[in-house]
């Protein structure tokens, strides 16, 4: 194995994901309508899981939907100008499987989905 190879990298982090959970097709992340603020007695964080329950009697209602039983995690990322919250998904958890932190995954998830925008693209041209 070679991690300087791309398919060997790639293939590599493929097999990390499967190992730890990952779902083909899930969301990773999504924008979350209502409150958090409001909810009050939720708190973000990945060492907090709710079930999607829970968040609705809180008022907090995902974008997406994972149709999945598993924990959901409260997301709260600060930025210069604003605080975002979301919801992530198992597949979010995987990611932070490796790290730990909330920003890296949300990097690696971003980083995915440019690259998969720019692949379609690249595909949609030829």
């Amino acid at each position: 194995r070679d991690l300087w190879d791309p398919e060997d990298s790639i293939g590599s982090v493929a097999n990390y994901f499967a190992k730890h959970g990952w779902k083909s097709g899930q969301p990773v992340v999504s924008a979350i309508n209502g409150s958090p603020a409001a909810a009050g007695s939720l708190e973000p964080g990945l060492d907090k899981p709710y079930s999607i329950s829970v968040l609705r009697q809180a008022g907090l209602t995902p974008t997406a939907n994972c149709n999945c039983d598993e924990p959901l995690r409260l997301l709260w990322l600060r930025h210069s100008d604003k605080d975002e919250y979301l919801v992530g998904y198992p597949n979010f958890y995987v990611i932070t499987r490796y790290n730990q932190s909330t920003h890296y995954a949300m990097a690696v998830h971003e980083l995915a989905q440019a690259i998969k925008s720019a692949y379609r693209q690249q595909v949609a041209s030829k």
